[in-house]
């Protein structure tokens, strides 16, 4: 699966646009290549230097899910479900470098963002659709982002 930001570009009146293909999350030794289906995405300054990034979940979908009908699998058999921040690195031009915050269960369905422990920075709520185990489950991911002391 190929992921894509379109820019609005300042001259057009709003009808002109760019597409920028982010780069694929990395994969780790032994690990299946690919993307599941993200159903989560978000947009918030996950590390505080101004800019914004781009979170993604991959949701807990079943490997076989709609195979029976002949048609292709919501994920790549094997494949374990990411939590993905693609930090922005700024530029006219921007560009995202991809960082994985977890692989593998639990999956992510409807994140939402906030600042949950009112330290200043992002934080992700999330919950499965489709639990590989017997568990459903709401998660909180918090952002540790390690702040300046000298700025508080």
């Amino acid at each position: 699966m190929v992921s894509y930001i379109f820019v609005n570009l300042k001259e057009g009146n709003g009808k002109v646009w760019e597409s920028i293909q982010l780069p694929d999350p990395p994969v780790r030794s032994g690990d299946v290549e690919g993307t599941g289906s993200f159903h989560s995405l978000g947009i918030a300054d996950f590390n505080l230097d101004g800019l914004p990034d781009i979170f993604a979940g991959e949701q807990e979908d079943p490997d076989v899910y709609m195979e029976s009908d002949g048609k292709v699998a919501m994920k790549p058999r094997g494949l374990k479900e990411r939590g993905i921040i693609w930090y922005n690195e700024g530029g006219e031009k921007p560009v995202f470098n991809p960082f994985i915050i977890h692989i593998d269960n639990p999956g992510w369905h409807d994140a939402v963002l906030g600042d949950i422990d009112n330290d200043g920075d992002t934080d992700i709520i999330s919950k499965i659709w489709n639990a590989d185990g017997p568990v459903y489950h709401l998660d909180y991911w918090r952002n540790e982002m390690i702040k300046d002391p000298g700025n508080d």
